[in-house]
């Protein structure tokens, strides 16, 4: 029941990815942050950061997602030289401009991806076509 129920928010929700990128970066020192309108999730490709939340510290590493809800305050942030690449997303995922349904789904801040190289491909495809589509604006 509740599934159903969660499915039909999100075939009726409309995704708004408002800002993406990718960066390679030998520091990082995000302290504080909160995102206050939209969510940022970001996949780590190559190296490694850390994630800070409350009082617990993440090891990111290749092939993890990072997931911030909005009003969350974290700490992004590297204690090594090596390089790290990540792509980053901010997105808004709401109904009618007014539900947002992502706390229904209770997404972890992390999570490493078991197929890393599929994820890539969609994403970078996604990229592509809303890179292509913002020129005709």
């Amino acid at each position: 029941m509740l599934t159903d129920v969660i499915s039909a928010l999100l075939e009726i929700a409309d995704l708004k990815i408002l800002k993406f990128d990718s960066h390679h970066r030998n520091e990082m020192n995000y302290r504080d942050r909160i995102f206050e309108e939209y969510y940022m999730m970001t996949y780590i490709r190559k190296g490694s950061a850390k994630l800070k939340v409350q009082d617990k510290i993440y090891n990111l590493l290749p092939g993890t997602v990072i997931f911030i809800p909005p009003h969350l305050k974290h700490d992004q942030y590297k204690d090594s030289e090596e390089e790290t690449e990540f792509l980053w997303w901010h997105f808004t995922y709401n109904i009618h401009q007014v539900v947002d349904v992502l706390p229904f789904l209770h997404i972890p801040y992390i999570y490493p991806l078991k197929n890393h190289t599929r994820f890539e491909e969609v994403i970078s495809g996604l990229c592509r076509y809303i890179a292509k589509r913002r020129k005709f604006y």
